[in-house]
């Protein structure tokens, strides 16, 4: 697979103002970008990183999927095989790609040529939204904003709270 050999290449903890020219040539010829007339050398760069980050997501979100009806005896039997959710932070200065599959469920393995300090596998947790986790919420005021001279601006607005849990 052409990926792996540009995830291998390209420094993901690095900006891609910051990658090297000659590893910006080798990825642009691996995705098959070459020959491509951009307005700029910065806007060449950007849609390098774009294509890596989307080319880095394929990768993820297909691992596991050796071929169809594997693919479906897993899910049958609920085992976790693919990637689904990206959440991205820094750590130390360096960007890192928070990982995980399906909620509550263990990391699936990656190859060793993912296991890089960029990518950090998590147990799998739910993006779903509880309608009511917030019944009977307390409200409190907003707190001040202050520019440089130490003067109210204005606030960050209401703020509410619960106690309850919300049901699954």
């Amino acid at each position: 697979m052409h990926s792996e050999g540009a995830i291998e290449l390209y420094d993901l903890e690095k900006s891609y103002t910051e990658q090297p020219e000659d590893v910006m040539d080798e990825v642009e010829q691996i995705f098959k970008m070459k020959g491509v007339q951009w307005p700029t050398p910065n806007y060449r760069r950007m849609m390098i990183a774009q294509k890596m980050d989307r080319s880095l997501r394929k990768v993820l979100t297909s691992y596991g999927h050796v071929f169809f009806s594997l693919y479906m005896l897993l899910e049958l039997a609920n085992v976790p095989c693919r990637y689904r959710i990206f959440s991205f932070y820094g750590e130390n200065k360096k960007p890192r790609c928070e990982i995980c599959g399906k909620p509550e469920q263990e990391p699936p393995p990656l190859p060793e040529w993912l296991q890089i300090p960029y990518l950090v596998p998590v147990k799998g947790y739910s993006m779903e939204i509880i309608p009511d986790s917030c019944v009977n919420p307390t409200t409190r005021n907003g707190d001040r904003l202050y520019n440089q001279a130490e003067r109210t601006v204005g606030t960050l607005g209401a703020v509410m709270t619960s106690l309850s849990t919300g049901k699954s």
